[in-house]
């Protein structure tokens, strides 16, 4: 858990901060956050591929499985944050790509809708 909390570091912030919905790393290297009442943007954060490849291969050990050129895709919850991680490695991406989404903060009815 240690080397996993240490490859997410340059998102960290980001997973921590209340609004923040959805954390997302482009396969130029950019993160973009989408938040509560702010919507989305790109911030001034940036991952390499190896950084990024680095997360999602301990992401994937640490649920149990395994991200390579035969099986280039993840879903899965990431250990200690309770978010779920989408990502795709080559070949199926020019570089490695990553999608957080947390839990809501909030839970609206239907009432609250109306």
């Amino acid at each position: 858990m240690a080397s996993l909390r240490s490859a997410v570091q340059p998102v960290l912030c980001f997973l921590e901060r209340e609004g923040v919905v959805e954390i997302m790393l482009n396969p130029d290297g950019s993160v973009w956050v989408e938040e509560a009442g702010r919507g989305m943007y790109r911030t001034d954060v940036s991952m390499g591929p190896e950084d990024a490849e680095r997360m999602i291969r301990l992401a994937a050990a640490a649920v149990h499985a395994e991200v390579n050129e035969r099986n280039p895709s993840l879903s899965a919850m990431l250990p200690g944050w309770g978010v779920r991680l989408q990502a795709a490695v080559p070949p199926v991406v020019p570089a490695p790509v990553f999608a957080l989404r947390k839990p809501p903060s909030v839970v609206f009815s239907l009432g609250d809708y109306v």
